[in-house]
């Protein structure tokens, strides 16, 4: 029986896709980028790392829908958002509910957090 824990985490790329930032998908990323947990800073993420981690946390999504992509098909994914910006938002927001912020702030808490302060989605005038 699995439980899924953590918040959910949905990002607009193709379509609305569910992050899931699980074991799974740190054992990847951290694989894959040849980097530790300490040594990966969403504020600094570069194209080819952000294609790897989104890679890894959309694991779950494509599985859930009987999807087959490759690291070669992220690029083409990451084209199709609406906002680049939105996406590091997103994955810094599975990053945050998969660890729990230090000050007990939910993911989604978060991510108002940082909506308010000017990152991501445009603050409504």
């Amino acid at each position: 029986m699995q439980k899924d824990n953590n918040d959910v985490v949905m990002v607009i790329l193709d379509k609305p896709r569910q992050l899931w930032c699980g074991h799974r998908a740190l054992k990847k990323i951290t694989s894959m980028l040849g980097k530790g947990l300490s040594e990966i800073d969403e504020s600094t993420f570069n194209p080819a790392d952000l294609e790897v981690i989104l890679f890894s946390l959309l694991q779950r999504d494509f599985a859930e829908n009987f999807e087959s992509f490759q690291l070669s098909d992220m690029e083409e994914l990451l084209d199709q958002a609406p906002r680049y910006g939105e996406v590091i938002t997103a994955v810094s927001a599975a990053f945050a509910a998969a660890f729990g912020e230090p000050d007990g702030q939910s993911a989604e808490e978060a991510k108002n957090a940082q909506r308010a302060a000017g990152i991501g989605k445009r603050a409504s005038k």
